[in-house]
């Protein structure tokens, strides 16, 4: 699941902080690209991408830019013999037309351009237009000489045959809109306070209802998005107190508006973002309207003028603005800041069963998130005493009854539900701890403890006794049962195993291709998963290591049997558990920086599994959330339907030959030799021929 790596100038990574907000929202990556990147000109005002994958962008100096993923080719007035802008880029089997004041533009996959201007004088100066079929309906043309009372004209061009026919002329300036493949438009002039919906039928435009409107001597404006959702801006002539927003909807011939609010600005452009959300943009800024609170949400990226959203095959959205090009990637992956400093340098994380979040930071401590967002800072006492300053360390864990274990520089710190003090912890100082543990069947935990005397092996059972044991000179890194009910513990050195009836360690003498082992996971089918300095293993019962990577690992998570999960160099691994289990199959997919997994400052064992099958990662500056079963669903990249570019023949005493277009060869028996060039272009690749 690799991605392109895109030839950028600038990338923002922006997240919401969750302090007393109202839900967990998604962080996005955005790439800009500008004139330094081969885009022509920056203010851009309309976009397409094509059946190849190719990005369209119209420039305001009637410039058209294709971007293949990796670089910007540039058509310029005088390639196109154009003198005005186009608006309205679309693409017809193989070919690409662009539509300007005057003509309609074909551009061949060989690059070559046909040319189609308007007849009688007409000139188009707008973007409303619909496609059925192989027809393309052109609204709001004028004639040149049109100077007074404006009439328009409705055409329609036939993208097969390539002729032009005008549908009707002295029309009002209409919206085109799309709903169940039939064409309706809706008059821009609100006359005597009715609003006029109208119906394509047969190649003419009717009327066919009228709803009355509140404000007299108005207009309305129409947004869509590309799912044919529809909104109108209600404007009463010559008011500057804003506009009235409504969602549209065509029901049985018939036109319904869902009044939303009053803004004091117009919208350019709208695109759907989520069920019920949308993305607006006016001259200044771009919003996200939140329908189900009738109420404008701020969007984290500021960005001047929105002339144009485009969401891509990938559900990418492409910002075409006054200042560039802004890519907004799909996100799977959500990522949190706790906003306490700089850098929150969180080196653990687990959701407990009471959907609070608990953070550990190296720097600020525990902090705990509730349900609702908010963030509370947790107090660390040990014997009624506060102790005011912890560091917070790597791997966390709660228990069959709710309790949570956070390690730190001086021990473990225990959130007891019971005791009904939600930002408290009860420290047990063993000395700073590295790794945690819980034996759900058995209901104890095991933790590491290190002080200045000695290392030791800890657990806690159900009652919250404490029981310490001498370990050896080496930190505990993991802690873990392997498929034999034996306790495993790994170091950066080695590993061994304890002896809990006689409660001492055995030192693993066993010949491995691995020298640290850092985290531990166990499967149902008793398969020791092992993420070590050297690589994934796989152990079974017998003690026979499988290496699966080579790359060092930092954290290993069994994902209720059906995939292992581990970090290495950065990049996130799944492996299909079930596979592997039936019969040793090693499919594997990954996940980097251009998937989204924005992740560089994981530290050892910062991941846990929520009870709603979330995997949090901690590292860093921030702490990613996501879901398997949704990264595992995304569907593999399928090719594209391969082009021929060109046909070359040859008999055995000539040279090849190109076999020109729409022409024929007389070939000869056992004396010819054929040669066909095709292309493939890749979805997330285009560039990749």
């Amino acid at each position: 699941m690799k991605k392109l790596l895109l030839s950028i100038i600038l990338i923002l990574n922006c997240q919401f902080s969750i302090v007393n907000s109202q839900s967990w929202e998604h962080s996005y990556s955005y790439r800009y690209f500008g004139v330094k990147d081969g885009l022509s000109q920056s203010q851009i005002i309309t976009s397409f991408q094509d059946s190849y994958g190719y990005m369209w962008f119209a420039t305001n100096n009637g410039e058209v830019n294709r971007f293949d993923g990796s670089r910007f080719e540039n058509w310029n007035r005088k390639n196109m013999q154009v003198n005005s802008q186009i608006t309205v880029i679309g693409q017809y089997e193989t070919t690409v037309y662009l539509v300007s004041m005057n003509s309609i533009l074909f551009i061949y996959p060989d690059k070559t351009i046909e040319y189609f201007p308007f007849p009688d004088n007409y000139f188009y100066s707008g973007f409303e237009h619909k496609v059925v079929e192989h027809h393309l309906y052109l609204f709001n043309l004028r004639r040149e000489a049109q100077t007074n009372v404006l009439q328009y004209a409705l055409f329609q061009f036939d993208l097969q045959n390539k002729c032009f026919t005008i549908v009707e002329e002295n029309l009002p300036y209409l919206y085109p809109v799309l709903s169940d493949k039939k064409i309706y438009a809706v008059e821009r002039i609100i006359d005597d306070g009715q609003l006029k919906l109208y119906r394509l039928s047969d190649n003419k435009l009717n009327m066919i209802y009228k709803t009355r409107m509140e404000k007299d001597d108005s207009t309305i404006d129409i947004q869509k998005t590309s799912h044919n959702d529809i909104f109108g801006f209600v404007t009463k002539s010559g008011a500057s107190s804003g506009s009235y927003y409504y969602r549209c909807f065509i029901e049985n011939d018939m036109l319904r508006l869902d009044y939303i609010d009053k803004y004091p600005f117009h919208f350019l452009c709208v695109e759907a973002f989520g069920s019920e959300r949308y993305l607006v943009s006016n001259q200044k800024t771009i919003s996200i309207l939140d329908m189900n609170e009738r109420k404008l949400l701020p969007f984290p990226l500021e960005m001047d003028m929105v002339n144009d959203i485009w969401v891509d095959r990938d559900g990418n959205y492409w910002f075409s603005t006054e200042d560039g090009i802004v890519k907004c990637s799909r996100a799977f992956f959500e990522s949190y800041k706790l906003g306490l400093g700089r850098n929150d340098n969180i080196w653990g994380v687990v959701k407990d069963s009471r959907n609070n979040v608990w953070f550990s930071s190296f720097d600020y401590g525990f902090w705990r998130a509730d349900e609702r967002g908010t963030l509370f800072q947790a107090q660390v006492f040990h014997h009624q005493k506060n102790i005011p300053s912890v560091n917070g360390y790597m791997s966390s864990c709660e228990d069959s009854h709710g309790s949570v274990f956070l390690p730190f520089d001086q021990g473990v710190a225990v959130f007891d539900p019971r005791k009904k003090s939600p930002n408290r912890l009860e420290a047990i100082l063993t000395g700073f701890s590295l790794a945690v543990y819980h034996d759900a069947e058995n209901e104890i935990t095991f933790f590491g403890g290190e002080s200045d005397t000695c290392i030791t092996l800890n657990n806690v059972d159900k009652d919250g006794k404490l029981s310490s044991y001498p370990f050896g000179a080496m930190a505990i890194m993991s802690i873990c049962r392997d498929g034999n009910a034996n306790l495993r513990i790994g170091t950066y050195y080695g590993e061994a195993l304890f002896d809990e009836k006689k409660n001492i360690f055995t030192t693993d003498t066993n010949s491995r291709s691995y020298t640290g082992l850092i985290a531990m996971a166990l499967d149902q089918k008793g398969i020791l998963w092992k993420g070590t300095t050297d690589g994934l293993f796989a152990e079974d019962k017998q003690g026979n290591d499988c290496q699966i990577t080579e790359d060092e690992v930092l954290f290993v998570l069994n994902y209720h049997d059906k995939y292992i999960i581990w970090l290495s160099q950065s990049v996130l691994h799944i492996l299909d558990l079930k596979a592997f289990q039936r019969d040793g199959t090693i499919n594997i997919s990954t996940f980097d920086y251009y998937d989204g997994f924005d992740f560089a400052g994981c530290v050892q064992n910062a991941a846990t599994i929520d009870k709603t099958g979330f995997v949090w990662v901690a590292g860093g500056d921030k702490v990613i959330r996501f879901h398997p079963e949704q990264l595992m669903k995304l569907p593999p990249i399928v090719a594209q339907k391969p082009y021929l570019a060109a046909i070359y023949f040859a008999d055995k005493n000539s040279e090849w030959t190109l076999l020109p277009q729409n022409s024929s060869i007389k070939l000869k028996n056992k004396e010819n030799y054929l040669r066909f060039d095709i292309l493939l272009a890749c979805v997330s690749a285009p560039d990749k021929l």
